[in-house]
């Protein structure tokens, strides 16, 4: 009887042993959660740069039938956006007024719409001209520049945005 005591198996699992598995767990879920999270970034970052280069299209398309880029705010110089936020004016779902009557409306808005009880948008597309309507930028502002080619960085806001733009539009 000692003897099919001693060889007895146990059954279950110490605290250790559960310990030891719950933390190979946590480091596991760890990773997979940062490599999501970097996906998803890579993910918006891909969509705006499409979404910018399409809305570059139109924008030069419009100047080679009429002259000049289409003025932000119908009157150059402010910053356009979808929402009326801290960079000008909002104009609705066809920000650049001009795209109205070419039918490229409604423009891309944002991959992340108002929180609920917001105004703004978490990010979005924002158009600038000068007054004469003779450079432009438009940009995307949301901190994923780190996702894209260098050629695309907002040099104004290099950890906020990134964009597309004429010669002389860098610099706003």
């Amino acid at each position: 009887m000692l003897t099919s005591l001693l060889f007895r198996r146990k059954t279950g699992f110490t605290l250790i042993e559960v310990v030891v598995v719950m933390a190979i767990i946590s480091i596991l879920m760890g990773i997979v959660s940062v490599t999501l999270s970097a996906a998803r970034l890579k993910t918006e970052a891909v969509q705006a740069l499409t979404d910018l280069q399409k809305i570059a299209l139109y924008i030069e398309t419009y100047k080679a039938n009429n002259g000049t880029y289409p003025l932000s705010c119908g009157t150059g110089g402010s910053w356009a956006s979808r929402d009326a936020n801290p960079w000008g004016c909002g104009l609705g779902s066809c920000w650049i007024t001009q795209f109205s009557g070419e039918g490229w409306c409604p423009l891309p808005y944002n991959l992340y719409p108002p929180p609920s009880g917001s105004a703004t948008a978490r990010s979005q597309y924002i158009y600038r001209t000068d007054a004469a309507g003779s450079n432009y930028k438009l940009i995307y502002h949301e901190p994923v520049s780190l996702a894209v080619p260098a050629q695309f960085i907002d040099p104004q806001r290099p950890t906020s945005a990134f964009g597309i733009w004429s010669t002389g539009g860098a610099g706003y």
